[in-house]
Formats: C-alpha cells, structure tokens, sequence
C-alpha cells in the first residue's frame, strides 16, 4: 500500500512514518500542504493520513481538492475507477 503522511510536527511524523514502514508499506511524507500537493500531483496513493492544522492552510481544503480531481479523473475512464486505477 502507498501512503502519503501530510505532518508538519516532526516528532509525529517520523513516529508514523516509521510505523508506516515498518508495517511493511510504502510512504512519503509531506510537512505542508504545498509538498503534499506536489506528493500527490506525481504519485498515486493509496491512503492519505491527514493533519488538519498545516502552517500553509488546512488539511480540509486539501482534501477536497483531492477529492475533485478524483472525481473528474474518474469519468474519464469506462470503469469509473480513475486515473490511480491499478488491476490486481
């Protein structure tokens, strides 16, 4: 599983980052709303852990913004599956 980690406090971060690893996934971590869009623009994840307070804007806003290009990248394709669909 692919997952993107969006926190800025750091000790957090590598706490979860480290059991994100450990667990056997893959991750990237994101400290701002800013390195998370870039994250997000060039890989496609599987699941996003969210901070909702980010020193450059909420994680809410991000989140939505996500969300609607899912939705528009999704009627794009005949299975209504998106761009970030992977067959098993």
């Amino acid at each position: 599983m692919r997952i993107l980690l969006v926190e800025d406090d750091a000790g957090l971060g590598e706490a979860v980052r480290d059991q994100i690893t450990a667990s056997g996934h893959t991750g990237d971590w994101a400290q701002t709303i800013a390195d998370a869009k870039a994250c997000s623009q060039t890989v496609s994840y599987d699941l996003i852990l969210l901070d909702l307070m980010l020193p450059d804007g909420t994680g809410i806003v991000f989140f939505a913004r996500v969300a609607r290009g899912r939705r528009a990248s999704a009627g794009n394709h005949p299975d209504g599956a998106g761009s970030d669909h992977r067959p098993d």
